[in-house]
């Protein structure tokens, strides 16, 4: 995608938009509404900006497309994640905090209003970006927040086990439980570092060979030593001071391959566990023939608590004519 500001480029957004919100409408019909309300509505935003001249590519995906798509094992609903890239990066989460305010009357709580004045003064790539969530139960967000070396984070002594391995690059923040999840670049990550740091955390138990187990499952092979990934993520997810998950996220193109490869994959495992993965297996089905290297899975995250195991994948959106 060379940038939006174009009309064609704008038109094909919305097309997108279009296309996925038809999907989703189809598996999910008693959340069309919040779809036209949040999705739809905050496409047209970000064209109308786009509109004024300026031309926007997004960091989001790999084509600059400010919209992801993101699909879990964990609870069947709705999920994306969304860049307004009209706004200037270090302004976003201050934007975005607005946002929340009118939409749902869940701002940023106070113990994190510091993060927005350390972002709104740095010089960041993205700043923030916004994810929704539609389920029966209603809409909730997350932010997800690029971090930058002078941000304070809380729970500092927890994350000294953590940052041997790895450097901080963004939060998590659900403001509607206050809960946050930490995310850490970890290259030449190892099973049994992941195993030291749920130990020395003191939260959710978690065997580095169940972890080698899911992991390798997916791959395709047993897995020794170092993970396939030079450029491995792990978050820490809290509730409160308790640590009660963890996550790995691998490039969906190095553990599960190109979008074929990676789509029967996933299936496959959804076939084996009983995840319902039916409107995964209709977003991505102009993928089904799809060999490029150039992948429109984006991430792939294993995430653990005790003994529990949920996979999730993010996608970049596509409808049939573009699937090339």
């Amino acid at each position: 995608m060379q940038g939006l500001g174009s009309s064609s480029v704008n038109e094909d957004l919305l097309c997108v938009g279009d296309y996925v919100a038809g999907i989703y409408a189809e598996y999910y019909p008693h959340m069309a509404g919040e779809l036209e309300a949040c999705l739809s509505e905050y496409l047209r935003t970000i064209v109308r900006e786009a509109d004024q001249g300026a031309v926007f590519t997004s960091t989001l995906t790999g084509d600059g497309l400010p919209l992801e798509l993101a699909f879990s094992t964990a609870v069947a609903d709705v999920r994306y994640t969304l860049d307004f890239v009209h706004v200037e990066a270090s302004a976003r989460l201050t934007y975005l905090n607005r946002v929340l305010s009118e939409r749902s009357r869940r701002a940023i709580p106070a113990e994190f209003h510091l993060l927005i004045e350390q972002t709104a003064t740095r010089h960041l790539k993205y700043g923030a970006w916004l994810g929704c969530r539609h389920s029966n139960t209603g809409t909730r967000y997350k932010l997800y927040i690029e971090s930058c070396p002078q941000m304070k984070v809380t729970r500092s002594s927890q994350h000294d086990h953590i940052r041997q391995y790895g450097k901080l690059c963004m939060l998590g923040l659900q403001p509607h439980s206050g809960s946050v999840e930490y995310y850490y670049r970890c290259p030449h990550l190892e099973g049994w570092q992941v195993d030291r740091i749920c130990r020395d955390l003191g939260g959710p138990r978690v065997d580095a060979g169940f972890i080698n187990e899911k992991i390798s499952e997916a791959y395709g092979s047993k897995i020794i030593g170092q993970y396939p990934s030079q450029n491995t993520g792990i978050s820490l997810a809290f509730c409160g001071d308790d640590c009660v998950g963890i996550s790995l996220f691998f490039f969906a193109g190095t553990i599960l391959g190109g979008d074929r490869r990676a789509r029967i994959k996933i299936l496959s495992l959804g076939d084996k566990y009983g995840w319902d993965l039916a409107c995964y297996e209709a977003m991505t089905r102009p993928l089904s023939e799809r060999h490029s290297i150039n992948t429109y899975h984006g991430l792939v995250s294993f995430a653990f608590s005790g003994d529990s195991y949920n996979l999730g994948v993010g996608v970049r959106p596509v409808y049939a004519a573009n699937a090339q």
